[in-house]
């Protein structure tokens, strides 16, 4: 479902949608507004096609990717498609809501999107598993979305971020401000409707890759992709999120200023994730999932896939910044090409490391595909070199980390933890040790006590300014 799905409401409705909208709404709210429901519309459209195509196609779908699968595999996957695609509507439209609160500087409706998923996952977790109904844990996503949407809808609309005009019922009047709004959309989704694209490429295919090596397999590349993206959705999907409508509207000058700050301060935590998840692979996926059917074949293999993937997790991080940054400049070729070169090199390398290496094959492509992108990313920004300095001032935590993986390899909670807090406190103090983390980190903090206090500021004088018209009246 997500597939189909993610093609909008990824990199095409980020990137397309929140720096215009952004941009537009200081000047305009009403055109602002106009783009928000012209966007609505299409999401709503694109919505029902998919519902109908994968109700119609959807056990067919199922048996092209996973040629080896039983019937009873087919129709439980179809059966929990099914469910799914009820929430489909409502999780486009709080993806939007959630893009239309941020440019507002209300940051919570995005902030919670995964919480709010992943409670309702757990909990059709446990009413499936209690009442012996595998599919409940695909009707606890779907509640999740009615539920988190109606909340948003409600926030909206009193919170005023639309203009009342674009309420009620379109009228012909209406129509050309709304078809005007929906070409100034269309023309950057024409083109970044490649990068969803080309990463759901990556993922179909894995699965088809990782389906020739056993149904096993499938669930393994899923639990060692829960680590990886887990990191992304953790340190830098709130930050790349953040730039778009902030990095849009700064001069050349605070532009390229802001940028050297957050990546002198995020490469260092990228790379202390992606060795922690690389050294203590095996004993994060035991610790996470090994009980039950889970057994020892099952951990060897997730763990083996997450190996793979946490060689590039620094890089996936570094990347998913860098082209939320590129569409906040609007410079969408380079963020499409950052994509495509990642999703080339992964699908030229795949056969090849798959062939060698097995399941470790499946994560090891992703990674050698984000690193090269992460150079050409880089590149275009003009901060290669400084991502390398970084990268290199890391060399203790690399390290420790090797010491870790070769000495205490633990695979208890004690022992997780352990590895985790060695190479974390070491990468703490080596990032604070290092020039260019330590002034960014002085500077990002100062500007938040700036901030603040000019809040403060301006409360102070709007209270003044009650007290003195109450005084008058």
């Amino acid at each position: 479902m997500f597939s189909p799905l993610n093609l909008v409401t990824s990199d095409a409705l980020s990137g397309a949608f929140l720096p215009r909208y952004a941009a537009t709404k200081t000047d305009d709210l009403l055109r602002a507004s106009a783009l928000y429901r012209a966007m609505r519309f299409l999401l709503i459209v694109v919505g029902v096609l998919v519902v109908v195509a994968l109700v119609v196609f959807g056990n067919g779908i199922v048996e092209v990717l996973v040629p080896q699968s039983t019937q009873r595999f087919t129709s439980l996957t179809y059966a929990m498609v099914v469910a799914m695609l009820v929430g489909a509507i409502p999780y486009l439209l709080y993806n939007l809501a959630g893009y239309l609160c941020m440019a507002h500087d209300d940051y919570l409706p995005s902030s919670i999107r995964a919480t709010g998923q992943s409670i309702g996952l757990i909990v059709g977790t446990v009413c499936g598993y209690t009442l012996s109904r595998p599919t409940l844990l695909a009707w606890g996503f779907t509640a999740a979305y009615l539920l988190m949407w109606s909340w948003c809808a409600i926030r909206v609309q009193r919170r005023n971020y639309l203009s009342p005009s674009v309420g009620g019922v379109l009228r012909i009047s209406q129509l050309r401000r709304y078809v005007g709004a929906s070409r100034e959309i269309a023309r950057p989704m024409r083109l970044l409707i490649w990068m969803p694209i080309l990463s759901q490429v990556v993922i179909v295919t894995e699965k088809y890759s990782a389906g020739s090596l056993g149904t096993s397999a499938i669930a393994a590349v899923d639990y060692a992709r829960i680590i990886s993206e887990t990191a992304v959705l953790v340190i830098s999907m709130p930050i790349g999120l953040a730039a778009l409508p902030r990095f849009a509207t700064l001069s050349a000058r605070e532009f390229r200023d802001s940028l050297e700050r957050v990546i002198s301060v995020l490469i260092p935590v990228a790379v202390v994730v992606s060795v922690l998840a690389f050294v203590e692979a095996r004993g994060i996926v035991k610790v996470l999932f090994g009980r039950g059917e889970f057994d020892e074949a099952s951990v060897n293999l997730t763990a083996d896939i997450s190996a793979g993937f946490a060689l590039g997790i620094w890089a996936l991080l570094l990347n998913y910044f860098l082209t939320k940054t590129m569409n906040s400049r609007f410079r969408n070729w380079d963020a499409v090409a950052t994509i495509a070169i990642s999703a080339v090199v992964t699908l030229t390398a795949r056969p090849f490391l798959v062939g060698e290496l097995g399941a470790t094959g499946l994560g090891l492509a992703v990674s050698v595909g984000a690193i090269i992108g992460a150079i050409y990313a880089t590149a275009r920004l003009a901060v290669f070199l400084r991502t390398v300095t970084l990268i290199v001032s890391m060399f203790p935590t690399f390290v420790v980390g090797y010491l870790v993986g070769a000495y205490l390899d633990d695979c208890t909670w004690n022992g997780v933890a352990a590895g985790i807090g060695a190479v974390s406190l070491v990468g703490i103090v080596n990032m604070l040790a290092a020039p260019a983390p330590r002034a960014a980190l002085r500077s990002i903090l100062s500007g938040r006590r700036r901030d603040a206090e000019m809040e403060r500021s301006e409360q102070t004088a709007h209270n003044g300014e009650l007290i003195d018209q109450e005084s008058s009246e």
